[in-house]
């Protein structure tokens, strides 16, 4: 009976030997025809394209010499790409799908602004007063305004004037030659004779008693030149000084006076007051 036992054992141990010494030789490998794997799936989607860079933006248009047209905005670029295609399911790994196509890089370009024009208008009429002249200011307008003459930057040349007198009229700044006696002149003799006719008046009326309490005044200054005049003897002196004077003054621009034809006249007492009168008989 144990020997039935200890011979079962040797089997067993003898088999179990025999079993390793099979696997060894055949490499581990199982004994089993393996199944063909279908493989994994391909991916399904390709990777996205990059995304495109954006256009550049066109030029800018040169801006006119006053107000050009604007140059036109260049077109932007496109800036999605093309997505790449899905690949393909094969029995193994699949093919992944090609790279999207980038965007286009720049927009046409804008065209330049055409210039503008340069004219000035409508302008009214400056009609510039006496004193003023006509200038064009551009620091306030494209158009002709009236601003005071300077007389301190015009060189004047005197014109020859041999039968009058060089005059300023109100407004220049060069003489002109005027025929007869200044302006003021003309005021100037104006003004001494209402003095004149003031002082005869006040000196005519001293009284007399005699003809030799008469004399005759011969007026001759640079405003007037007279016949005589009969007054007090004793007032020609002052008569004489009080109307030189004057003339002096409102005279001195004007040509010396011309002496007038007198009647031949003598000194006379008269009522009382000293007249001037035709000499007696011979």
């Amino acid at each position: 009976m144990k020997s039935h036992a200890r011979r079962g054992s040797w089997f067993f141990v003898i088999a179990l030997g025999a079993g390793w010494l099979i696997v060894g030789g055949c490499g581990g490998r199982s004994l089993l025809e393996p199944k063909p794997d279908g493989g994994g799936a391909g991916q399904g989607s390709g990777a996205a394209g990059n995304e495109g860079s954006a256009g550049t933006a066109g030029a800018t248009g040169a801006a006119g010499s006053t107000s050009g047209a604007a140059g036109a905005t260049g077109a932007a670029g496109s800036q999605t790409g093309t997505a790449g295609s899905p690949g393909v399911a094969g029995s193994g790994t699949g093919t992944a799908g090609t790279t999207g196509t980038a965007g286009s890089t720049s927009g046409s370009g804008g065209t330049t602004g055409a210039g503008g024009s340069a004219a000035c208008g409508p302008c009214p009429n400056p009609n510039c007063k006496m004193g003023f002249m006509s200038v064009v200011d551009p620091t306030v307008s494209c158009c002709p305004v009236c601003r005071p003459i300077n007389c301190a930057t015009v060189d004047c040349a005197a014109p020859p004037c041999p039968n009058g007198h060089l005059e300023t009229p109100d407004g220049q700044c060069c003489p002109v030659c005027v025929a007869g006696p200044p302006l003021a002149c003309l005021k100037g003799q104006k003004d001494y004779v209402v003095q004149r006719a003031q002082l005869l008046d006040k000196y005519g009326s001293a009284p007399c008693m005699v003809d030799k309490d008469c004399a005759l005044f011969f007026e001759k200054n640079q405003c007037q030149v007279g016949c005589g005049v009969a007054i007090a003897t004793s007032l020609l002196d002052n008569l004489r000084t009080n109307l030189n004077g004057p003339a002096s003054m409102e005279c001195n621009t004007c040509p010396p006076p011309p002496v007038p034809p007198c009647a031949q006249f003598v000194a006379l007492c008269s009522n009382g007051l000293c007249v001037a009168g035709s000499p007696p008989l011979k």
